[in-house]
């Protein structure tokens, strides 16, 4: 597993969409008390496929990558039971579109 200081250059800058959601989704210091109960939930998800303690990098890419598009395709109650893929999809429409002049 790689450490999230050595992450490449297109995840620090957030220019690949599905590259280091968990990332994405608890923000980088986790020192708010906002991002705890988030990062509790999302840890208790992750459970349901790998134990505690597990070293996901024994595991093919393709099994991490299905278990990711499952947990991004899952409704979430802090979202107004949107998933977190159906935002992430807006939030990239919204920075792609031209804005209004002011």
């Amino acid at each position: 597993m790689t450490s999230i200081k050595e992450r490449p250059a297109e995840a620090t800058a957030r220019a690949v969409a599905g590259h280091w959601e968990g990332d994405l989704i608890m923000g980088r210091d986790n020192k708010s008390g906002a991002q705890r109960p988030t990062n509790e939930n999302t840890n208790g998800l992750l459970r349901q496929y790998f134990p505690k303690g597990t070293d996901l990098g024994v595991h093919a890419p393709e099994l991490l990558a299905a278990v990711a598009a499952q947990l991004n395709n899952r409704p979430r109650k802090t979202l107004g039971w949107d998933t977190p893929a159906a935002r992430l999809a807006v939030a990239l429409a919204e920075r792609q579109s031209p804005r209004a002049a002011p």
